[in-house]
């Protein structure tokens, strides 16, 4: 088991190349460390990349958890980059976040980075997405872990949600804090999202009725990790 103490040391190091807040670093580091380890583990995947921070720190911490020799998870990156306008952000990511993600992720022969936006990687993997591994086709239909970060318009993270939810493999409960200024004040999800996308035989509503909390907690079964997860939801928290 890794200790807390050496996945602070990734945070701090991959804390420069990236945007996120270190106790959000931290937060994934942990989920990483505690994800399930099966002799073939499925891909790790990463929706919104910008310049590779937080992937550096998923793959730096694999590279402690599995051993020397061993196959690694591969950790699959997903940005379109190209000045795309972000739904509810400000932000725009171009052809020197697309370069310092090369840069930073190079070394790592476990990682693949698909350069389109979630709704046509999405598509994509409905019909069937497949890699070459060890001389092998592989399909892409399960993941270890998933973590959201990309557009943060409420309707698009929960549409992610629905459908990568069914996609994960057992693994606990993961938690995640957002920051209210990317999603924007009260934004609200559609039900239907919530209901379809989390009302898998793995989750079930909190008995004790608990809600979104202005802090904007999200706890999703199975290794789904969100960057945002909007309040103002009459939608339960799920335990």
């Amino acid at each position: 088991m890794i200790s807390d103490r050496r996945l602070r040391w990734h945070v701090f190091w991959c804390r420069r190349k990236s945007d996120t807040k270190s106790r959000f670093l931290l937060e994934l580091a942990r989920s990483v460390a505690r994800a399930p380890r099966l002799p073939d583990p499925p891909p790790l995947l990463e929706i919104g990349t910008r310049s590779g921070g937080s992937a550096l720190l998923m793959l730096r911490v694999l590279n402690d958890v599995y051993p020397r020799g061993t196959r690694h998870p591969v950790v699959l990156t997903v940005d379109p980059y190209g000045t795309r306008p972000y739904e509810g952000s400000t932000s725009l990511y171009d052809e020197r976040h697309y370069r310092a993600m090369k840069r930073n992720l190079a070394p790592y022969a476990n990682h693949i980075h698909y350069m389109m936006d979630s709704t046509l990687f999405l598509q994509t993997l409905g019909a069937g997405l497949y890699v070459w591994i060890d001389g092998a086709k592989r399909p892409l239909d399960q993941f270890t872990l998933v973590y959201l970060d990309g557009s943060h318009d409420p309707a698009i993270v929960w549409s992610e949600i629905e459908q990568l939810s069914q996609r994960v493999v057992p693994g606990g409960l993961t938690t995640r804090t957002g920051s209210e200024e990317k999603c924007g004040a009260g934004s609200k999800p559609p039900p239907r999202a919530w209901a379809s996308g989390c009302g898998t035989t793995a989750s079930r509503p909190s008995s004790s009725g608990r809600h979104l909390s202005r802090a904007w907690r999200g706890r999703l079964t199975g290794g789904i990790i969100c960057e945002c997860i909007p309040r103002s939801t009459s939608a339960p928290i799920i335990s």
